[in-house]
């Protein structure tokens, strides 16, 4: 189902929710209890939500859904040298303008 990214947060989530994607619970990201026992993950994981750009119809109405799964992203790789001489490059040319 083709989707659209809503939010990728910047930051590493602290804490793993809902707790059923723990690996304690049975779940895919592999977490460990705290001394406060709360579940954190044991590799850095970054929270990120997307929408069917299509809802599915039943009956004339959209549903709604929460799916939780695996995303496939279509995107070429880029290296960091290559990123950071871009935006050299668009800081270079924004200045000359000026």
């Amino acid at each position: 189902m083709p989707v659209s990214l809503v939010v990728a947060e910047p930051d590493a989530a602290a804490q793993i929710t809902p707790a059923s994607l723990s690996s304690l619970h049975g779940g895919r990201i592999a977490t460990q209890q705290d001394v406060k026992g709360r579940e954190g993950p044991v590799m850095a994981q970054h929270r990120i939500r997307f929408v069917l750009n299509e809802p599915p119809i039943k009956d004339g109405a959209s549903l709604p859904i929460s799916l939780r799964n695996k995303v496939h992203v279509d995107a070429q790789p880029q290296s960091l040298l290559e990123q950071a001489g871009r935006q050299l490059w668009h800081l270079l040319m924004l200045e000359r303008r000026d």
